[in-house]
């Protein structure tokens, strides 16, 4: 599986991308 092999590499920008997204998601669901 291709997304295996993507998940498995520890890629810092697509880790940024993840954090941001789940921060956002997560400030929305939350807000103050």
């Amino acid at each position: 599986n291709v997304s295996k092999k993507m998940g498995r590499r520890s890629d810092p920008f697509h880790a940024v991308l993840r954090i941001t997204a789940a921060l956002s998601l997560w400030r929305s669901r939350c807000p103050p």
